[in-house]
C-alpha cells in the first residue's frame, strides 16, 4: 500500500532529525584545530606538481633514418608545490626505456644514443622524497627528418650519384611549401 510506504519514510526522517539533534547537542562548544604541519594537503603527493622541459623530444634524423645529431636533447625534471620550486627536495632515477639510451645527471635527462629502428620512444623518469609516494613521468622521444641543407633555400642542390650508383633523394624548401623530389644533375630541377 503506498500510504504505509510513505508513513515508513517519514518515521525513518524523524529518527535522523532526532539523531542530528542529539549529535550538535554533543558538539556543542567543541574546538577543532589542525596543526598546519600536519595537514593533508601538506603531505598529500596529489598537490605535488612534476614536469618535463621540454615534454617531449625530437631526434633528427636524414632522408633513410639515420640519426644526425644527439646534440642538445635534453630536458629537466621540475616539482613544485603550488608557487614553490621543491625538484631539490626530491631524488630522481630511470626506471625504464624503449629505444633509447640515456644519462641522469641531477634532474636532467640526456639522450645519448637511439635504436636505430626507432620512430617513437619513451624514457621513465621516477621521482622520490621522503614522506611522498614515487611519481613517474614519461618523455616521450620521437624522430624528425631534418634536412641537410638550410631550411628557406630557394633552388635545390646539385646532386651526385652514391656509391652504389643510386641518385641520393633531395629535400629542399621553396619559400611557400616543402617539396620532395629527385634531382637528377643537369636537369634543372
Amino acid at each position: 500500500m503506498p500510504g504505509t510506504d510513505v508513513q515508513v519514510l517519514k518515521n525513518q526522517i524523524s529518527t535522523l532529525e532526532s539523531q542530528i539533534a542529539t549529535l550538535r547537542g554533543a558538539l556543542q562548544g567543541v574546538v577543532f584545530t589542525v596543526d598546519p604541519g600536519q595537514t593533508p594537503e601538506a603531505n598529500s603527493s596529489s598537490d605535488y606538481h612534476i614536469s618535463l622541459n621540454p615534454p617531449s623530444l625530437a631526434i633528427p634524423v636524414d632522408g633513410v633514418g639515420a640519426v644526425l645529431s644527439y646534440a642538445g636533447l635534453k630536458s629537466s625534471v621540475k616539482v613544485m608545490f603550488g608557487p614553490d620550486d621543491k625538484t631539490a627536495e626530491w631524488s630522481f632515477s630511470i626506471v625504464g626505456t624503449d629505444y633509447v639510451t640515456c644519462s641522469l645527471a641531477g634532474a636532467e635527462v640526456t639522450i645519448t644514443a637511439s635504436d636505430p629502428n626507432i620512430s617513437i620512444g619513451w624514457i621513465d623518469i621516477q621521482a622520490v622524497a621522503p614522506g611522498i609516494s614515487p611519481r613517474v613521468r614519461r618523455l616521450v622521444v620521437t624522430t624528425v627528418f631534418s634536412p641537410s641543407i638550410t631550411l628557406g633555400t630557394t633552388s635545390p642542390p646539385t646532386s651526385t650519384s652514391t656509391a652504389n650508383g643510386s641518385r641520393p633523394r633531395t629535400f629542399w624548401t621553396t619559400p611557400s611549401r616543402l617539396r620532395k623530389k629527385p634531382v637528377t644533375p643537369g636537369s634543372g630541377l
